[in-house]
C-alpha cells in the first residue's frame, strides 16, 4: 500500500512488525513460510526507505506539519513563545515622529491645493458626479456572481462523487485534467470552492507530486483554516492531456 498507493510510510509501526515476526519465528515450520517471512522483512525495508524519501522531501522543501507546529506553540509558555518572537523579529519598516516644520508644511500644502473639480478635469475633461452601477454591469466585473456559478459548481461536486462511487478517492490532476487548458483551470478553480465551502477534502500523496481529493458531508469546523497553493501551468497541463492546443486564439494562463 505504501508502494501503490502512496499511504504515508510512517502510518506502518515497523518496530512491532518486526517484534511479531521475530516472536513467530520459532513456530515456522515449511520453507514456504520461511520464505514468507524473508519477504515480510524485505517489505519493511522498503517502508524504512520511504521514510527515508519521505523525510528527505519535506526537508528540502522546509515543510513542516501545521498540526505539529500548533502542537508545540501550545506546549509552549507565554514567556517562550514572546522570547522566541523577539529572537526572530525583524521589522521591515520603522515610523519616525514628524517634525513640527514638517507638519507646518503639509498643511501648507494642503490649504493651497485646487477644488478637487478643477483638478478632475485636468485628467478627465470634467467632474463627473457618481452613479449608480445596475446589477448587469456588477456581475460582468465578477462583483456578484449569478446562479450559473452555482449550478457548475453543484455540477463539479456531483462528478467527483460519481467518480468516487467505486473507490474512497480520486487523482487531483486526473481529475481536473481536460480536454482543453481552459477547461482545466476552470475545474481547478470550481473544485478550490468545493474545498473551500467544505464539500470535499484534499490530502497530499507522499513522495508523489500529487493529491487525493474525496467529497464529503459539509461540516461546520471550528479549526482554523489552512491554504494550499497548487499551480496549474500550461506545461503540465500538456504532460496530463499528452499534448494538446487551445482550439482556437486563447493565451496561455497560469
Amino acid at each position: 500500500m505504501v508502494e501503490e498507493r502512496g499511504l504515508n510510510p510512517f502510518n506502518v509501526e515497523v518496530r512491532e512488525e518486526l517484534e511479531t515476526l521475530d516472536n513467530q519465528l520459532d513456530e515456522l515450520k515449511s520453507y514456504e513460510e520461511l520464505c514468507l517471512d524473508v519477504e515480510a522483512v524485505n517489505m519493511l525495508t522498503k517502508v524504512v526507505k520511504a521514510q527515508k524519501d519521505w523525510l528527505s522531501e519535506e526537508a528540502s522543501v522546509f515543510y513542516a506539519d501545521p498540526a505539529f507546529i500548533e502542537y508545540k506553540l501550545r506546549k509552549m509558555s507565554t514567556k517562550a513563545i514572546v522570547e522566541l518572537f523577539m529572537r526572530t523579529w525583524r521589522p521591515i519598516a520603522c515610523l519616525e515622529e514628524i517634525s513640527r516644520e514638517k507638519l507646518i508644511e503639509a498643511i501648507e500644502y494642503w490649504n493651497h491645493l485646487k477644488p478637487l473639480e478643477s483638478r478632475w478635469s485636468k485628467f478627465t475633461g470634467g467632474y463627473k458626479p457618481r452613479e449608480y452601477v445596475d446589477f448587469e454591469e456588477l456581475k460582468r466585473q465578477g462583483i456578484i456572481v449569478d446562479e450559473t456559478f452555482y449550478s457548475n459548481l453543484e455540477k463539479i461536486l456531483n462528478e467527483l462523487k460519481e467518480a468516487c462511487k467505486t473507490q474512497r478517492s480520486v487523482s487531483y490532476w486526473s481529475f481536473i485534467s481536460s480536454e482543453s487548458f481552459e477547461e482545466t483551470v476552470k475545474r481547478a478553480y470550481m473544485l478550490s470552492f468545493l474545498l473551500t465551502y467544505g464539500y470535499a477534502e484534499l490530502k497530499k500523496i507522499p513522495l508523489r507530486d500529487d493529491y487525493t481529493i474525496a467529497p464529503r458531508e459539509r461540516i461546520e469546523s471550528k479549526a482554523p483554516s489552512e491554504s494550499l497553493p497548487i499551480s496549474v501551468d500550461y506545461e503540465r497541463w500538456r504532460e496530463l492531456s499528452g499534448g494538446g492546443s487551445f482550439g482556437g486564439s486563447h493565451a496561455r494562463k497560469s
